[in-house]
């Protein structure tokens, strides 16, 4: 079975300049030492639901900082109703504010509308929580 998530693009994001990942297995496993970003691959595909990452940090943060380009993407290639989708969230610095666009094959959505799209499931082992969010429920937490 081939997974819904096809890959994963991370530009100028955390520790990340210029980072592709492609998954081939419907099970991944992120693997490798302290401090070389397992975790901000996790982050970046948490955005995949409405909200500033897992992590819940500001925007700002996820830039790489020795970038002068104060902006960054994450870009998804995804299955979803049978066809191939890509979609990209861009994070940006005008004016000294900062936000966030979602582009839906190119085309510009609104950040409510993934929940159409992604249903996440996290489990984290060290804090014993669950949590989910879906278009049902925003979000909810269970020890």
């Amino acid at each position: 079975m081939s997974p819904p998530l096809k890959g994963l693009h991370l530009f100028n994001y955390r520790n990340f300049i210029n980072r592709k990942e492609i998954f081939n297995s419907a099970h991944t496993l992120f693997k490798g030492r302290n401090a070389v970003g397992k975790t901000n691959l996790l982050e970046a595909i948490s955005f995949l639901c409405p909200g500033t990452g897992f992590r819940k940090d500001v925007l700002q943060n996820f830039i790489f900082q020795e970038q002068e380009n104060l902006k960054t993407h994450i870009s998804f290639d995804f299955n979803h109703d049978d066809l191939e989708n890509h979609l990209t969230i861009i994070l940006s610095n005008k004016d000294e504010r900062w936000t966030k666009q979602y582009f839906l094959n190119d085309k510009k959505i609104i950040q409510q509308k993934l929940l159409d799209i992604f249903q996440l499931f996290w489990f984290t082992e060290i804090d014993k929580v669950y949590f989910i969010r879906d278009a049902q429920y925003q979000s909810y937490l269970v020890y």
